[in-house]
């Protein structure tokens, strides 16, 4: 499935980072504009997007893994045509896009990516923007540092939506298999290992993936930043940001991700809760990955009396790989109207409403009842 590299030359690394940056087309798919900064007591600066304050409660994104906020762009978009006056803020997290990377611990290299550490800037963020509550809304990875702010600051929350979610990524056999064993700790460490020695984790932290060479950067298009109806733009817009992403998150987040089993935890979940999920998410799949997570809000009603809505999204054509994993790339109005009428109006109707792409089924189940 995937290319087995041949070591490259690493001379260009400072060409690649600061010609990326350079080349950069800010505008290909039509949104955001710029971004603005925080530096937070921790000490991390994050880059974040921001529409105009509101006396609503804002809606905060969290990205997935090796994403910026850019990966909400198109949905951003259509969520402010369905209201121009919506507040939304989508930060880049520690170590990707425009947010500062951690110090790296030299006995544990990927110490500063725990979950709990992505959480707390998001709290600080808060904070830092004098936000009391948020609706949040977390993609992949992003769901996992969804999840931990729910159960360990669950004042600050008014509704939990989770895109591509998981309850147990520590035993997610695509992370286990694929990204762990096959990929960043088999070839991309044996390359690495090649060019920098037993030293190799310390000396690459703060390279960039795309600096490994250009068999690396084309297997990340075909086989990373994918999603079969996105737009080609967003796609390639969405890669050369994440080629940037330093090698030291991919090992770190990589690391906090398999830390991770909320299979249990997810039982005390206290805050009304949305989990969007297409059929062909190839990543955490409907089995064991979307069981478990339906079993644990199962739970949680029965002992808190939390009702969770459930959303899968399934492609009745002919497309090659239906609706993955990236799922918003592909169908940005139909999980924009979602998250609005959940956010806003605190409900979901038994279809998308009114939805531009009738050839999307986007079956409901209500967990608790």
């Amino acid at each position: 499935m995937w290319t087995k590299y041949r070591p490259t030359v690493l001379a260009g690394l400072l060409l690649f980072s600061l010609g990326a940056r350079a080349q950069w087309p800010e505008k290909a798919e039509g949104c955001c504009g710029g971004k603005q900064s925080a530096v937070l007591p921790n000490g991390m600066t994050l880059g974040y997007f921001g529409t105009a304050p509101s006396q609503d409660v804002p809606l905060m994104l969290l990205h997935g893994y090796t994403d910026t906020s850019r990966s909400f762009h198109g949905l951003i978009r259509e969520l402010l045509a369905l209201d121009p006056g919506l507040w939304i803020i989508a930060p880049d997290l520690r170590g990707h896009g425009e947010s500062s990377m951690p110090a790296m611990d030299p006995s544990d290299p990927g110490s500063p990516f725990e979950i709990a550490d992505f959480a707390q800037d998001i709290v600080e963020l808060m904070d830092h923007l004098g936000l009391t509550k948020v609706h949040l809304i977390g993609h992949s990875m992003g769901s996992m540092i969804a999840q931990e702010i729910a159960l360990h600051h669950p004042q600050r929350l008014v509704s939990l939506s989770l895109l591509g979610t998981t309850a147990d990524p520590m035993h997610n056999g695509s992370i286990t298999g694929f990204l762990e064993r096959d990929l960043l700790f088999g070839t991309w460490k044996r390359h690495l290992e090649n060019s920098f020695g037993k030293d190799w984790r310390k000396k690459s932290y703060w390279m960039p993936a795309g600096a490994m060479g250009p068999e690396h950067r084309a297997f990340l298009r075909e086989h990373w930043v994918t999603e079969d109806l996105a737009p080609t733009p967003l796609l390639e817009a969405i890669h050369e940001e994440t080629l940037r992403v330093p090698l030291g998150t991919w090992f770190g987040a990589l690391e906090a991700m398999l830390e991770v089993d909320n299979s249990r935890g997810l039982e005390n979940l206290g805050t009304r809760t949305l989990v969007l999920w297409a059929s062909a998410d190839g990543l955490f799949p409907g089995n064991p990955d979307q069981r478990g997570v339906k079993t644990a809000l199962k739970r949680a009603f029965q002992r808190h009396g939390t009702v969770s809505l459930y959303r899968t999204y399934a492609h009745k054509g002919a497309a090659p790989g239906g609706i993955g994993h990236n799922f918003h790339w592909a169908i940005p109005q139909l999980v924009a109207h979602d998250l609005y009428q959940f956010t806003v109006h605190g409900r979901l109707g038994k279809d998308s409403g009114q939805r531009p792409l009738p050839q999307i089924d986007a079956g409901l189940e209500v967990l608790g009842r």
